[in-house]
Parts: structure tokens; C-alpha cells; sequence
């Protein structure tokens, strides 16, 4: 069995003592993170990362992140999310797929410079070439993106999802060995059973959202988290969301 860890919307700052109004201490909910991840799973065999990985997007904040990831002694792949840039993000994690003997990981961009700042777009061109990979790769297969591909509620999340969200679906629907679309953006944990698929939210390294309210709002509950993917050689997928008090 793979155990893979996804983590997402780590919004690291130049300064990693930057203590920030909104996303508080960051650089120290990542650490406290990356600590509980060793706890509960010494043995890793990936490491996922959806985006928005720096606030501030520098080559510094990204390589501190790179650095500290090797702790974990894992593969890393990397997708870009609305605050990253692209080439400081792509220097440093130049990985954007993970592959096993029965299982692969494959990122996609959804972070389109004329979208910012909520919604996400893949475009045609991304998904004709993921429609011919997945034709020619019939291993069981997890998608990640940075922007939610699903609208799963009326709130103001719905500004947040990938504009082709139609498109995409139609396409996961014709490949039966795509187990699971994961992504970040909106800094909450759900996980959603929906075409015999795992629809997966992810929570932030640094601060949840409100994803419940109609407008945009923090979680007040004051926690940090990441989730766990466990893939077994048989195509079966389980996931858990592990939380860090004290975001």
C-alpha cells in the first residue's frame, strides 16, 4: 500500500517570522504540521503539494519549503495556485506527477493569471492532453489541482471553482480508473462521494475558511491540517484528514 500526503495553501512568507493578520504564524503551523505527519506516518512514499505554497512568492520562501519537505524523505510534486509564481515555484519543484508500479498522481494547472483571484480554468489544450494520458494509462490515477473542480455548495465557494468544471467532470466520468480529484484553494477539509469517485478538499497548513458561509469568512475554529491518501495495489483509495490544534 502508498501512503501519500497532501498538503496545501501553506502561504509561507519571506520571512518565515512573519506573523500575518489573516494566515497568522504560517511558517510555524507548517512546522507543527510536518511534525505530526512524522507521528502518524514514519513511512511516507509521496508528498503532494495543490498550491498557493508561498503568500510571498519567492525563490527563498519556496526553497525553505523544499528544504524542510526532505525531512518527510519522500518524492515531491508540486501544482501552482493563484498566489504562486509559476517559474520560482517550477525551479524548485520541477515535479508535477508521481508515479508507482499501480498507481499515478497527475497535477494539473488550474492557477490562469486572468482568473485571479478566486476561480481557476484549465483550458482545452490541459485537457485534451490529460484525455490522452489517462487513454493510454490505465493505472489507477489521482488528479490534483490547485481551484475545486466540484460546486458543492451555494455559498461563496462557488466563485472559487475551475470555470470548465462541466468539461472536466465529462472527462473524469469516461475514465473509470480515476479514483479521486483532489484539490486546495478554499483552506477546508471535505471529502464528497460523487460518480463512484473521491471529490477531496484540502485544509491549509496555515488557516481554515468558512466554506459554509455565504460570504467569505474564516473557520474560527483555530486549527491547521493536511490528509493522507492510502492507495491500495487492488485501485481502492481511502483518505484521512489529520488536525493540528492551534493553527
Amino acid at each position: 500500500m502508498l501512503t501519500l500526503i497532501q498538503l496545501s495553501d501553506c502561504h509561507l512568507f519571506k520571512d518565515p517570522k512573519t506573523l500575518d493578520p489573516k494566515f497568522g504564524f504560517c511558517e510555524q503551523s507548517f512546522d507543527r504540521v510536518l511534525e505530526d505527519i512524522k507521528v502518524h506516518y514514519p513511512k511516507i512514499d509521496g508528498i503532494i503539494l495543490s498550491g498557493d505554497l508561498a503568500q510571498e512568492p519567492t525563490k527563498k520562501a519556496y526553497q525553505r519549503c523544499a528544504d524542510k519537505l526532505q525531512s518527510l524523505d519522500a518524492p515531491v510534486m508540486a501544482v501552482p495556485g493563484n498566489h504562486d509564481d509559476k517559474i520560482f515555484l517550477t525551479e524548485v519543484f520541477d515535479q508535477s506527477e508521481l508515479s508507482f508500479d499501480h498507481w499515478q498522481v497527475i497535477g494539473l494547472d488550474s492557477a490562469h493569471p486572468g482568473k485571479f483571484p478566486y476561480s481557476g480554468l484549465l483550458g482545452k489544450p490541459q485537457l485534451d492532453v490529460l484525455a490522452q494520458r489517462l487513454e493510454g494509462d490505465q493505472r489507477p490515477a489521482i488528479l490534483v489541482l490547485h481551484h475545486p473542480a466540484l460546486l458543492f455548495a451555494d455559498t461563496w465557494i462557488k466563485e472559487a471553482i475551475i470555470d470548465d468544471s462541466r468539461e472536466f467532470e465529462r472527462l473524469v466520468m469516461q475514465c473509470p480508473h480515476i479514483k479521486a480529484v483532489s484539490w486546495g484553494h478554499i483552506h477546508q477539509a471535505v471529502t464528497i462521494e460523487h460518480l463512484e469517485r473521491l471529490w477531496l478538499s484540502n485544509p491549509s497548513t496555515s488557516v481554515q475558511y468558512n466554506i459554509l458561509a455565504e460570504q467569505f469568512a474564516l473557520d474560527r475554529q483555530k486549527r491547521v491540517g493536511y490528509r493522507a491518501l492510502l492507495c491500495e495495489t487492488n485501485g481502492r483509495l481511502t483518505t484521512d484528514v489529520h488536525w493540528v490544534v492551534g493553527g
